[in-house]
């Protein structure tokens, strides 16, 4: 993939109308990655979630890891509650794997199946998003909606973004949703709240510009790097271990394998032995084919 545009990163300094620009330039770049599916792209989507729901949970206060939450989420007893962290984690992860949410029931189901609370705020944020027009461009309409003048509750925060997301990705046409404004590498996003004039208003959309653009940047600076990490891992030769192709499957559609336990993404049906498993991400990963994600010796996760 090529390397992302240098005219379209978004400057904090950048007049107001050179930074809708560059915000604009760089949702468009990342058309390569968003606008289609397979490959790498379920571990890319699976990490923009994780991004996500550590962004998401800073914003209410939260302060959970990327370790803490791919541990809530892969280490734990089939059927059980992942804990406030995973159950982000779960929402952000499904909202990339689905087409974006297209009316308010499925949002509202969307929220409440992850434990997530339909308020009236965001039952009020909703008919914001029916307001606004058909001519509107994605990165327009979606700034317009996460910066209404609506009071939201803290804990609803994580659905605003989630519901800027999906208004960008079914008006950029992408085929599921893309986590975006939740990862932005920037101080954490909090709403007016229904106070502010026309200034305070136009100078916190030109912020959310400027955090759509830099998530759109990292975005897809993250999709270069698992391409490549892709490319590397497929065109290997002698990879010839038990189970060797959906293992690699696996690690391209989602952001973690776990090396011991229960994986569902590497079917038992094919009667992988977790030793088999383990040893042969440990020989990729001294290859440098892939990453230990945790850290530590024991209960390891290994992805791109």
């Amino acid at each position: 993939m090529p390397q992302f545009p240098g005219w379209a990163r978004p400057q904090a300094d950048a007049p107001r109308d050179t930074l809708l620009v560059q915000a604009a330039g760089a949702l468009a770049a990342l058309q390569g990655a968003a606008g289609a599916v397979g490959d790498w792209r379920g571990a890319w989507r699976d990490r923009l979630a994780l991004r996500a729901a550590v962004g998401s949970l800073k914003a209410i206060g939260r302060p959970e890891t990327e370790v803490a939450l791919r541990d809530a989420v892969h280490h734990r007893e089939a059927a059980t509650d992942p804990g406030p962290g995973g159950r982000m984690v779960e929402l952000w992860r499904a909202f990339a794997r689905r087409s974006p949410p297209d009316t308010e029931d499925e949002m509202a189901l969307a929220a409440m199946r992850f434990g997530f609370a339909w308020g009236d705020d965001l039952q009020a944020l909703w008919r914001v998003r029916e307001d606004i027009t058909a001519a509107e461009s994605p990165l327009t309409a979606a700034v317009q909606l996460v910066t209404a003048p609506v009071p939201l509750k803290r804990e609803s925060l994580p659905l605003a973004y989630l519901m800027a997301d999906a208004v960008l990705a079914a008006r950029t046409r992408w085929p599921l949703g893309v986590p975006l404004l939740a990862t932005a590498p920037t101080k954490a996003l909090t709403p007016l709240g229904g106070a502010g004039g026309n200034r305070e208003i136009a100078l916190w959309q030109a912020q959310h510009w400027l955090a759509y653009g830099r998530a759109a940047a990292a975005a897809w600076d993250l999709a270069v790097a698992l391409s490549d990490r892709a490319a590397a891992l497929t065109s290997v030769e002698g990879l010839r271990a038990k189970g060797a192709t959906v293992i690699i499957a696996a690690l391209l559609a989602n952001d973690a394998v776990r090396a011991g336990g229960p994986d569902t993404k590497v079917s038992e049906a094919l009667t992988i032995t977790q030793r088999a498993r383990r040893r042969f991400l440990e020989t990729l990963e001294q290859r440098k084919l892939i990453r230990e994600l945790t850290g530590r010796a024991t209960s390891r996760l290994y992805g791109l």
